[in-house]
């Protein structure tokens, strides 16, 4: 129960933000009581750092093996694409950073000792992902519950933050 609780907040604080996904939401979608998620959780807040964590650990492994990656441009479309995969973990970047919870800076943290990355690229992709979670907040368009659809030209600014230019297509159009 625990976990499905938690898949079902992890989806609503991305889409809602901390203060729109509500415990009866969560409850209500999850078809549980309140009781139940407090049996399992201290407080909302805690609920929300253990979603973002698992959100957060379901984009790592890509992360870190595109990061890794010797080819800049490989890695830059191998980042891009893994951004568009996890844009629900992206959203909860930008939650975090506005109820303070600390959990991105933690997040990052990890992936620095994890991933024994230079330090200047980790500050790259952390810069770029921050970039790419505020553009795909603004830019994703839900289709249904499930189903989210994101611009190609949404597509081509994330993978130049990765690259710290101006995609080709948009270049023209400047």
């Amino acid at each position: 129960m625990k976990a499905h609780i938690l898949k079902i907040a992890a989806d609503l604080f991305a889409e809602r933000g901390y203060r729109g996904a509500t415990i009866r939401d969560i409850c209500h979608f999850a078809k549980c009581s309140v009781g139940s998620i407090y049996g399992h959780f201290a407080n909302k807040k805690d609920l929300y750092r253990q979603a973002f964590r698992l959100r957060a650990s379901e984009m790592e492994p890509r992360l870190l093996k595109s990061a890794k990656l010797k080819s800049a441009s490989l890695r830059n479309r191998e980042l891009t694409s893994t951004c568009m995969m996890h844009s629900d973990f992206l959203r909860m970047l930008l939650v975090d950073d506005f109820i303070r919870a600390g959990e991105t800076t933690r997040y990052f943290d990890k992936l620095q000792a994890k991933g024994s990355l230079p330090e200047g690229r980790m500050r790259h992709i952390q810069r770029a992902l921050r970039r790419a979670a505020g553009l795909l907040a603004l830019d994703t368009i839900r289709i249904n519950e499930r189903v989210s659809a994101i611009e190609p030209e949404t597509a081509a600014w994330t993978q130049a933050f990765f690259q710290d230019s101006w995609p080709a297509e948009l270049k023209a159009a400047a």
